[in-house]
């Protein structure tokens, strides 16, 4: 697979009285895995999430789906991509309260 330029997303943090004054509207919010960043390939897609201390993946964007950089389609398309992604491989989504994100579990 070409080599292709991942970067690591920014993460912020703010105390609870900030956060909940701020207007959050255009933002995407999501749960702190506390793993560490990681890309993994499933086949040819390329998936980006954290990796857990016991090994196990949570995926939370796809990065190329069969070799084919999607990085330029909505993220919630590619959050749909991701879950099509899954399934054949039988990843676990135990996101769904997010909607978002696949778990695979380190054998």
């Amino acid at each position: 697979m070409t080599a292709l330029d991942i970067q690591r997303p920014c993460y912020g943090s703010t105390d609870l009285a900030a956060a909940l004054a701020f207007n959050w509207s255009g933002w995407h919010l999501s749960e702190k895995m506390d793993g560490v960043w990681t890309v993994r390939e499933f086949g040819s897609s390329i998936v980006t999430g954290e990796t857990m201390r016991d090994g196990s993946f949570y995926g939370f964007d796809i990065v190329t789906i069969q070799g084919q950089d999607v990085r330029g389609r909505a993220w919630l398309d590619r959050g749909e991509d991701l879950r099509d992604c899954a399934a054949p491989l039988r990843l676990q989504n135990p996101q769904e309260r997010h909607r978002r994100g696949l778990h695979h579990q380190h054998h």
